[in-house]
């Protein structure tokens, strides 16, 4: 199961972040690399589409090209956010309630192993206990619309060695991100702009 860590959004799914006052330690033992293959076990049985996108509290500058988090960085927030595409629909789950990023991200795995547990009585058919988690429609940054993201999407993927080549929103956002990525020499400011785009586009 391919990851792909992003920046937590500037907008928490449920509108409402945990105080750190009310965060709790948890009752978790498992190591991290169990939680791993347990989240992957549980995205497996919901057809998970890839890349599962992962928002913790890593900085631009945190995060390789691939995707993954560079060697040594750890998120200053221990929230987390996972979404994917799946036959139930797009959810996205949210959990900062405990004091780690790995307790978060293990709250997550046994949520969903719980809410598929719901199927074993038959209740449900077409998934309808994820209804709730669905990720809401793109919404677009402050001051960017989503007009205004994708024209700046395709501007920044743009060179001169690719006069009028049409391409998809998607494969200009990766162009976008391989020539402004800090890792290559790009503007760190141009970069979070290029993310602010992304996330008005809906990407």
């Amino acid at each position: 199961m391919r990851f792909v860590t992003r920046p937590l959004p500037a907008v928490w799914p449920t509108g409402q972040r945990t105080p750190p006052e009310q965060r709790q330690h948890s009752r978790f033992k498992a190591p991290y690399s169990r939680t791993l293959a347990q989240l992957q076990h549980e995205l497996r049985m919901l057809d998970a589409v890839e890349p599962v996108v992962l928002e913790a509290g890593y900085q631009l500058h945190e995060i390789r090209l691939d995707g993954l988090p560079r060697k040594g960085a750890r998120p200053s927030d221990p929230a987390v956010i996972v979404s994917f595409g799946s036959r139930v629909g797009p959810p996205r789950y949210g959990c900062d309630t405990f004091w780690t990023h790995e307790d978060n991200l293990r709250a997550i795995a046994l949520a969903l192993e719980a809410l598929r547990a719901v199927d074993r009585y038959g209740v449900t058919k077409r998934g309808e206990q994820y209804q709730g988690w669905s990720a809401l429609p793109p919404t677009a940054q402050p001051g960017m619309s989503p007009e205004e993201a994708e024209a700046f999407i395709h501007h920044a993927a743009a060179t001169s060695d690719e006069p009028g080549e049409q391409i998809t929103l998607r494969e200009a956002y990766r162009r976008a991100a391989r020539r402004l990525h800090p890792d290559v020499g790009g503007d760190s400011e141009q970069w979070a702009r290029l993310d602010r785009a992304r996330q008005a586009a809906g990407l």
